[in-house]
C-alpha cells in the first residue's frame, strides 16, 4: 500500500510564504512593532505548513494584518497599507488552498493549474479592489483619511472573505 503524503500543496505554500515575507519587508521601515507583529505572522504560517493545522496560518495572517495596521499607525502611506493588507489575505487564502489540498489530495496531486489559478485569481480581486479603494481615497477622502483608510481596509478583507466562500474549481 502506497503511504499519501499530506504536506500542504507546494505552489499555494511557496504563494503564502512569499506574500508574507513582502508584508514583512514593506512594513520593516514603520517602525519595531510592525516588523515584530508582522514577522511572528510568517513564523505562525510558516509552523501552520510544517504542522499541517489551517489555524495557525488564520492567526499569522492575523499577525500579518496587525504588523500592517502598526506601520499604518507608524505614518505608512496609504499605498503601502493597500499592499500590505491584500498580500496579507492573499497569504491566507493561499495557505488555506495549500493545507486543504494536502489534507485532501495529497502533495504529489497534480494541483498546479488549479493553485495558479487560484492565486492569481485572488490577487487580481486584491489589485482591483486595492487600487479602486486607493483611488476612492485619493479623490475624495474629505479630510478624514485615517476614517477613509479603515473603511477601505474592512473593505479589502470583506471582498476576500467573500471570495473564501466561492467554490474553488476542481
Amino acid at each position: 500500500m502506497i503511504e499519501i503524503n499530506r504536506s500542504p500543496a507546494r505552489i499555494s505554500t511557496v504563494v503564502s510564504i512569499v506574500s508574507g515575507s513582502l508584508v514583512v519587508t514593506a512594513v520593516s521601515p514603520f517602525g519595531t512593532e510592525a516588523i515584530s507583529l508582522a514577522a511572528l505572522g510568517l513564523l505562525l504560517s510558516v509552523t501552520g505548513f510544517y504542522r499541517r493545522v489551517s489555524g495557525l496560518i488564520t492567526a499569522g495572517a492575523t499577525g500579518l494584518f496587525l504588523g500592517t495596521l502598526a506601520a499604518g499607525m507608524n505614518g505608512a502611506p496609504v499605498a503601502v497599507i493597500l499592499f500590505c493588507v491584500v498580500a496579507a489575505v492573499l497569504a491566507w487564502e493561499t495557505g488555506h488552498r495549500a493545507v486543504d489540498i494536502g489534507r485532501q489530495l495529497g502533495q504529489n496531486a497534480r494541483t498546479s493549474e488549479i493553485e495558479l489559478f487560484s492565486a492569481a485569481r485572488t490577487a487580481a480581486v486584491g489589485i482591483l479592489t486595492g487600487g479602486a479603494g486607493f483611488l476612492t481615497y485619493q479623490l475624495g477622502t474629505g479630510g478624514q483619511p485615517l476614517s477613509a483608510l479603515v473603511v477601505l481596509v474592512l473593505a479589502v478583507v470583506c471582498l476576500f472573505a467573500a471570495l473564501r466562500r466561492v467554490p474553488h474549481p476542481t
